[in-house]
């Protein structure tokens, strides 16, 4: 809709607002919303915004139930109830809960529960907990190598662990972005899309130290050389992240050519454990690039 700008005393401007947004918002004379610039836009919004609720229908047998809470999690949903249509099953929504910061069983029944965000607001937290995903990222990266060497299957175990709390760290930021981001939509998006990314690598991450602890392959000096480069490319994603250097780009693009030339090299004559190894290393590579290319839009 268009709306004609009214000028007051000579100086300021005024536009009507949609009578049908007031009354839906309840305002009247006096009552406080609050303005934010987006670039050519600008940004409309009552000073106290009304929680999103939600509620599910779980038939028998339902297989994505923890899938469906994650994702209601992240879309800044702050009260669920799940009606069930046999027996509430709750132990594995109770393994869920634990990856999602803020949320609490507060009710259950024999066929329904409620779920609730209980924590205060914690947008202020957001960036302290991407430097925190991050920094566990780039640990994982450059320790794999050392504990692989070393045959430290206790190092390589707790990378394998490490999953479900970058989940949890990663998840909190994206759950942020869609509820309170006041940045350009655009920025927004290649940032919500970089914490997936993260949360990718750190997958990879733990199944290559698993395959590690658990699997008798040959320390060869090349597949260490891989992993080390791999760390070594992590860690510069995160100084880069944090504090953008395009001067830097050039370099970084030529250490990933090399990385996956030097994966390609060892495809050719490597073992079936080997290529396991060298599948992660590859899809690592991979997720790096595509990170890269969304660095120079923020």
């Amino acid at each position: 809709m268009e709306r004609s700008i009214i000028e007051l005393g000579g100086k300021t401007k005024v536009i009507s607002l949609p009578i049908t947004w007031v009354r839906a918002n309840g305002l009247t004379k006096g009552s406080r919303v609050s303005v934010e610039q987006n670039g050519n836009c600008l940004m409309l919004c009552t000073s106290a915004p009304g929680k999103k609720k939600a509620k599910i229908q779980v038939k028998k047998g339902e297989l994505f139930l923890r899938r469906y809470l994650t994702m209601l999690y992240i879309m800044g949903y702050d009260e669920i109830e799940i009606l069930f249509d046999g027996k509430a099953r709750i132990e594995r929504l109770r393994e869920r809960l634990e990856e999602l910061l803020g949320y609490a069983l507060m009710d259950q029944g024999e066929h329904h529960v409620s779920i609730r965000n209980v924590a205060a607001p914690m947008e202020e937290e957001s960036e302290a907990m991407q430097r925190r995903a991050f920094t566990i990222l780039t640990n994982m990266a450059k320790e794999l190598p050392d504990a692989w060497q070393g045959n430290d299957k206790d190092a390589l175990a707790r990378i394998a662990e490490l999953e479900p709390l970058m989940d949890k760290l990663t998840n909190f930021c994206k759950r942020v972005i869609n509820k309170v981001s006041s940045a350009e939509r655009s920025h927004a998006t290649y940032s919500f899309i970089i914490l997936d990314h993260l949360e990718k690598m750190s997958d990879q991450f733990c199944h290559l130290a698993s395959h590690l602890k658990d699997a008798k392959v040959t320390q060869r000096p090349e597949l260490r050389s891989i992993m080390a480069s791999l760390g070594e490319l992590v860690a510069q994603l995160e100084r880069l992240y944090f504090h953008m250097d395009k001067k830097a780009l050039p370099g970084f693009k030529e250490k990933r050519k090399q990385l996956v030339a030097a994966i390609e090299k060892e495809f050719e004559h490597c073992r079936p454990k080997e290529a396991r190894i060298l599948a992660y290393c590859s899809a690592l590579a991979e997720l790096v690039m595509d990170t890269e290319l969304l660095l120079v839009f923020l």
